[in-house]
């Protein structure tokens, strides 16, 4: 409607007016003089009032109109989206707001069926949704992912409204077998992106707070473990250091000689050498295994590593008249892991000073490393010992933390084992079928 309809309706109402008028005319012919000047004067006023009352209706019929345009605008550009369905879901009309958000033209989405942008697996929310929309005349709100015309995945928020087509039948009444309702779409994906990030961003940051003390945690039980081995470690480093004593003072007594044999000081040069590069080697595994986890996981073969962590219990070993048997498969054929090296020579070494442990006291105890490719997506390595097993009532205990049978341990070296193992993607667990005690864990296969 525009400023000038207002102005067609007061001109069907004066023609009405004339119409009357010769009726009028004969009753004012017998009238007297005085009483037809008294009705003039009257009607003058009553036609200034007309004007005036005219020129108010004009103006507000153009703020009427304004309003409603101005309305129209807020409906059509809202950043929501208004839809009125009817009650078989129908697209009675839409806002350009609504069009754009589900992906089509308006005149094409109006009289399409709304339940076409439902997701599929929101359908069943959605028909509940419904039912109680037509079933009150109060507001329901729910939240459902919808599907634009070409697919891509939305969430919005829906508040909808009902209301009959005859506004004086009350909701659910026989009267109001026509219904309507009013939809506003609120669009949430961008709210719900945002909250799917900040929860994934606030997970990483727990796993990465979590590896770090997990790290740590390691790392103390690794310098735990070389301070409880430091008399071992102390007499494997003192056999190639004596051993460079002797062959130094061999090598001064030959050069006292007035023709030394350039043979002999060859040969106990070379001894002298090799006792050396014995002595780094012992340095180096133990820098090796007690510096900081290394960023990352390389693919190594797993049979050099046990054989290189066996050094490290050699002297505990012979000390308690321990055999130590590896037993790797008979092809000549590596078992490569993606894994970060020091902590699973942790862990190797961890369950042999524990079956080490499990042998004091015993005559002719015997340790077995054995490791196989346990099918074709694990590899497989069993530290077995042939003592006395473990207690039944620590048995459903042994990977709990703070629980220890050693009287000065922390209790941490399994669970920190088992944690090591599952965060390469393997298993670690205890077999106590016996005779004595086997530890076993598996690492994720890395075929060529």
């Amino acid at each position: 409607m525009t400023a000038k309809e207002p102005i067609k309706d007061l001109e069907f109402l004066r023609q009405r007016a004339e119409n009357l008028l010769p009726k009028s005319r004969r009753e004012i012919g017998n009238m007297p003089a005085e009483d037809i000047e008294n009705l003039l004067n009257d009607l003058e006023v009553h036609q200034i009032e007309l004007k005036l009352q005219n020129e108010e209706l004009l103006q507000a019929y153009q703020e009427l109109a304004d309003a409603r345009d101005c309305y129209a605008d807020l409906y059509e550009f809202a950043p929501i989206g208004y839809l009125l369905l009817d009650d078989e879901m129908n697209i009675v009309d839409s806002n350009l707001a609504a069009a754009d958000m589900l992906g089509l033209e308006r005149k094409k989405l109006i009289g399409s069926q709304f339940t076409h942008y439902v997701a599929y697996d929101a359908q069943d929310a959605f028909y509940h949704y419904r039912q109680k929309v037509f079933a009150s005349a109060e507001k329901q709100i729910c939240e459902l992912e919808l599907r634009r015309h070409n697919g891509t995945p939305l969430v919005f928020r829906l508040d909808s409204v009902c209301y009959p087509s005859d506004s004086t039948s009350p909701i659910g009444s026989e009267e109001s077998q026509s219904r309507l309702c009013r939809t506003a779409l609120i669009d949430l994906t961008q709210e719900k992106d945002a909250q799917h990030l900040r929860q994934k961003t606030e997970q990483l940051q727990h796993e990465i707070d979590r590896t770090k003390q997990e790290q740590e945690l390691a790392h103390y039980d690794r310098v735990s473990m070389m301070a409880e081995m430091a008399t071992s470690l102390a007499h494997e480093l003192n056999q190639p250091l004596t051993a460079i004593t002797q062959f130094c003072d061999a090598a001064l007594t030959l050069l006292k000689k007035e023709s030394p044999s350039s043979a002999e000081l060859t040969a106990v040069v070379n001894d002298t050498y090799n006792e050396a590069q014995r002595a780094g080697e012992i340095i180096r595994r133990l820098r090796a295994f007690l510096k900081k986890d290394e960023a990352g996981r390389f693919v190594v073969n797993i049979i050099p590593l046990i054989e290189e962590t066996v050094h490290f219990i050699d002297f505990e070993a012979r000390a308690d008249s321990v055999d130590v048997n590896i037993q790797v498969p008979k092809k000549n054929h590596p078992l490569l892991v993606k894994i970060e090296r020091i902590q699973i020579q942790q862990v190797l070494l961890n369950l042999m000073r524990n079956a080490l442990h499990a042998l004091e006291g015993s005559s002719n105890g015997k340790l077995s490393i054995s490791v196989n490719a346990e099918d074709d997506k694990n590899v497989r390595v069993n530290i077995h010992d042939t003592g006395p097993g473990l207690d039944p009532d620590i048995v459903d205990h042994l990977f709990e933390p703070f629980r220890t049978t050693k009287l000065n341990g922390m209790g941490m070296g399994l669970t920190i084992s088992r944690s090591i193992v599952e965060s390469h993607g393997g298993r670690l667990w205890a077999d106590t079928a016996g005779p004595g005690t086997s530890f076993v864990f598996t690492l994720p296969w890395v075929t060529e």
